[in-house]
């Protein structure tokens, strides 16, 4: 079983980013699934469409093969962070 943690960080003053997380209960440890981005002119169904999205990509591959782990959310956000840029 997972628990799932959202993790908003602004990148402007116009825009922020969302970070879909779990953390599995089992082993106490996060892992990040997905990315979403948010601007002040996006719709109200962008948020929507991001939720649908991290559901269907759960339903699709299990959080344990699609995402690097880490101890904290900050380690895992930077391990997929440094995963992204590459």
């Amino acid at each position: 079983m997972f628990k799932l943690h959202e993790v908003w960080k602004s990148i402007d003053e116009h825009k922020m980013v969302v970070y879909f997380c779990f953390e599995d209960l089992t082993t106490k440890k996060f892992g990040v699934q997905s990315l979403e981005g948010f601007g002040l002119s996006d719709s109200g169904d962008r948020n929507s469409d991001a939720r649908k999205q991290a559901i269907e990509l759960f339903i699709e591959e299990s959080p344990l093969e699609r995402c690097l782990w880490g101890d904290t959310l900050e380690d895992a956000i930077a391990k997929f962070d440094d995963f992204m840029s590459k």
